[in-house]
């Protein structure tokens, strides 16, 4: 009477399984998308319970890169972007498969692999010291070796429907597989498909706008919520009542919500964050990935918004309050906080020294900084976001900052002391700083940390501010999650390594300086930026930046201003911190944009501690020392590599027949002499290997781009004048004379002084 018989069941999941797989062989997502809705819509869960492991194995993968949902981003595939997001949506057909699936009474279960499974979700019994079991592990199912198609052979564990899509989802980011057709434009790594949809489901399961999580009507008849064996769960559902806005709602599936966003934060935290947990740090673990930071910071900012919604104005009963409360309170004390600390304790050690950690800072920044999230209507607007100069309102975050210390001690310390390591003479590693110091430089911060230190290290009564709604709960899940040293705010230690901080800023900002000063374009470089012939002429590096280097300077600065404000430090004096590294540079035998060395008898050179530092963090480079004639240089990119050959073959005919004048003009007494070495490349350059060589004359000067310009400058404005072609030589010859001598006049000057 309407049901199918065995034999009718299996050509209806034949013929459901032929279709999948000639929907996965669409050519396009459009098609495939499609096809797929009218799969989940037209059958029953008991037939969409057979493909749905293939289906989600294709879309995320754990072996192949699925359908690359990390990799597809608005910009370049705006259509399948708009379609995907859509389709995999809280409205979207996906989740209306995973309802369907979830809501049948006979439990249906799916394999997943136990190596990827973070250990906290692959525990059988409770995973924390309150008796708080997993939801869907207490059903008494142990690791087995699964026979499915694409999991033959591995042990797996047994999990639901909503956990098994979830688990796939959480899991795809950590072991990122690169895109099938990789793009050659550089995308924002947190501007995806896979974010977007982080935002949906974190929206819509955790919602901030005050309301209670919606209920899901699944389309199945006679849905019965299976019933969980967590006390947490059952002491809940006998608190809760029904939404007065919500009245035909029941028990059963309000209960289901609950337990639908706990498994979702649970999920995601312990996917993402829990990576780099002692169980796991003591194997071969990997460091996370720029992805799984940006989907932290988003996680992190999310649930700011959801817990500082104002439970007074929500539309539930005061009993619903209570529960909501102590929901958040759940999931940010026993998950998010210890989970975090950990990650950003180990990214800290771990992350490479350069402008890649500022998603790791950021992250960070955002968790210390709960105000920034206090007003959902402000997601996405410009608004001063600091800490209220004024203390009453200020203190509503006591709580938060007083539960949280190792966030604002430990963190800084080992923020503060990577800053030791790296090259701050960078605008983006300098940046960094500069955010670290005027984060903790904003009104009453430092205050309440030093008040919540002593509450807690101190032994007097703790603060009596009474908390701010939805604001965090002082607990002791950090220190039992994280047994670490206490680090006090106004410590000696932490003082002294700011002082050193400080001397590192003060010698950067000395690097700058020079750069800057070095680097400054002489007349001839701004007449040929002027007249659009910039690239003709070289100034400095090729990497250097001005206003880059300019923007670094006042960063340097005002970081070394503010760090003196919080921990009450004397900024170093310019030259007390610079004295040793001006002796160092004015005996480099390298010169004084070598790192610091010294060189031994043999001619080896050997690096300080100092130079090593300066070479590993790119701070300094050895000069690579060409030891041959200057004429055989090789030929630079700003030179006529044909002229240079040209020109070098006539001067050296010239010095072969010449060589007995060049000496006896070298001979001569008095300015001559002298001026004839000067012409004569006799003068002592780095490039030499011997101060007795033979007097020389090079044409080479004139394969420089530059030189062409202005000698063919000079020529037009000639012809201009109406000068002729003896004329304009003869003026040509009287000027290169007159700069030749003016400038061994120069350097005469410079070598007696």
């Amino acid at each position: 009477a309407g049901l199918f018989t065995l034999q009718q069941t299996d050509y209806v999941l034949v013929d459901i399984c032929a279709s999948g797989s000639s929907t996965f062989s669409k050519p396009t997502l459009s098609e495939k998308c499609k096809e797929l809705t009218k799969i989940i819509d037209e059958n029953t869960p008991k037939t969409l319970h057979h493909i749905y492991p293939h289906l989600i194995h294709t879309m995320f993968g754990i072996i192949t890169p699925g359908w690359g949902i990390p990799h597809i981003n608005p910009r370049q595939h705006a259509l399948e972007f708009n379609l995907l997001r859509n389709f995999f949506g809280v409205d979207g057909p996906m989740l209306r498969l995973v309802h369907k699936l979830q809501g049948e009474s006979i439990l249906l279960r799916y394999d997943f692999p136990l190596n990827i499974l973070p250990p906290a979700l692959s525990y059988m019994g409770p995973v924390e010291s309150s008796g708080l079991g997993y939801p869907g592990r207490a059903f008494g199912n142990a690791p087995y070796t699964s026979t499915a198609t694409f999991l033959k052979g591995q042990t797996c564990v047994r999990v639901s429907a909503f956990e098994f899509y979830f688990f796939h989802f959480a899991h795809v980011i950590i072991n990122l597989l690169p895109p099938p057709q990789p793009t050659k434009k550089p995308v924002a790594v947190d501007d995806n498909l896979y974010c977007s949809l982080v935002d949906d489901y974190l929206g819509y399961f955790l919602p901030i706008d005050g309301s209670y999580p919606p209920t899901m009507q699944s389309p199945v008849s006679n849905v019965q919520t299976p019933t969980r064996s967590s006390p947490w769960i059952s002491h809940i559902s006998s608190m809760i009542r029904k939404s007065p806005t919500k009245q035909t709602d029941n028990l059963g599936i309000t209960q289901n919500e609950i337990w639908r966003s706990d498994t979702l934060v649970r999920v995601l935290v312990e996917f993402w964050l829990g990576q780099t947990t002692s169980t796991r740090i003591n194997s071969t673990v990997k460091c996370p990935t720029e992805e799984v930071a940006y989907a932290v910071r988003r996680l992190i900012k999310h649930m700011h918004y959801f817990q500082n919604v104002n439970s007074s104005s929500l539309s539930y009963s005061h009993l619903n309050d209570t529960v909501m409360e102590s929901f958040k309170q759940n999931i940010s004390c026993n998950f998010l906080q210890p989970r975090l600390l950990e990650f950003l304790g180990y990214c800290f050690n771990v992350w490479p020294l350069n402008s890649s950690f500022r998603i790791i800072l950021e992250t960070w920044l955002s968790y210390i900084q709960p105000w920034r999230y206090a007003d959902a209507s402000t997601v996405g607007k410009n608004v001063d976001m600091r800490l209220s100069t004024d203390r009453h309102v200020a203190n509503a975050w006591y709580h938060f900052i007083a539960s949280n210390l190792p966030f604002y001690t430990q963190l800084l310390k080992e923020s503060l002391t990577r800053y030791l390591r790296m090259d701050l003479s960078k605008q983006a590693n300098s940046l960094l700083l500069y955010r670290v110091a005027k984060i903790f430089n904003q009104p009453n911060l430092m205050e309440m940390i030093e008040e919540a230190e002593e509450a807690q290290y101190g032994g007097i009564p703790a603060h009596m501010h009474s908390p701010s709604p939805g604001s965090y709960i002082a607990s002791g899940r950090i220190n039992d999650h994280n047994p670490i040293n206490a680090t006090v705010i106004s410590s000696p230690e932490l003082k002294e390594i700011v002082s050193q901080l400080l001397m590192v800023c003060q010698q950067a900002l000395g690097t700058v300086q020079k750069l800057l000063d070095k680097n400054k374009p002489d007349f001839s470089t701004q007449v040929l930026k002027f007249i659009g012939f910039g690239d003709l002429c070289e100034v400095g590096p090729s990497n250097f930046n001005e206003t880059s280097s300019k923007k670094s300077a006042q960063q340097l600065a005002d970081s070394m201003q503010l760090l003196s404000e919080i921990f009450d430090v004397q900024i170093p004096e310019l030259n007390e911190s610079m004295r040793s590294v001006d002796t160092n540079q004015s005996q480099n035998p390298l010169g004084t944009d070598a790192p610091d060395c010294s060189l031994g008898e043999d001619g080896v050179v050997h690096l300080s501690s100092l130079g090593r530092h300066e070479i590993i963090n790119n701070i300094k480079k050895l000069p690579v020392s060409i030891k041959c004639e200057p004429a055989l240089q090789p030929i630079r990119s700003y030179e006529c590599a044909t002229l240079v050959r040209v020109l070098h073959s006539l001067s050296t005919y010239i010095n072969k027949k010449y060589e007995a004048e060049f000496k006896q003009f070298c001979s001569l007494p008095g300015f001559s002499g002298k001026f004839a070495k000067f012409i004569f490349n006799i003068p002592h350059s780095p490039n030499t290997v011997d101060s007795n060589q033979l007097p020389t004359i090079s044409f080479r000067f004139f394969a420089h781009y530059r030189t062409i310009f202005y000698t063919v400058m000079f020529f037009l404005l000639c012809y201009l004048f109406d000068y002729g072609v003896f004329r304009s030589f003869a003026l040509f010859l009287f000027l290169s004379a007159i700069y030749l001598i003016l400038k061994a006049v120069v350097l005469e000057l410079k070598v007696k002084h």
